[in-house]
């Protein structure tokens, strides 16, 4: 199985890094069929919003 590839755009890279860490191993396979994109909104910690794009 191989992993996503994900593109962090916005501020935050760090923070959306790791949490695109955590997401890649908390996925299940049928997960992996979707093309999702979610936005973070990091109040106060790294300013902007981060949007991760996980694509295969």
């Amino acid at each position: 199985m191989s992993k996503p590839n994900f593109t962090i755009v916005g501020g935050g890279a760090l923070f959306a890094a790791m949490f695109a860490l955590l997401l890649s191993l908390l996925t299940t396979p049928v997960a992996f069929a979707q093309d999702f994109i979610f936005t973070i909104y990091v109040d106060g910690v790294s300013g902007p919003p981060v949007t991760i794009r996980s694509h295969m």
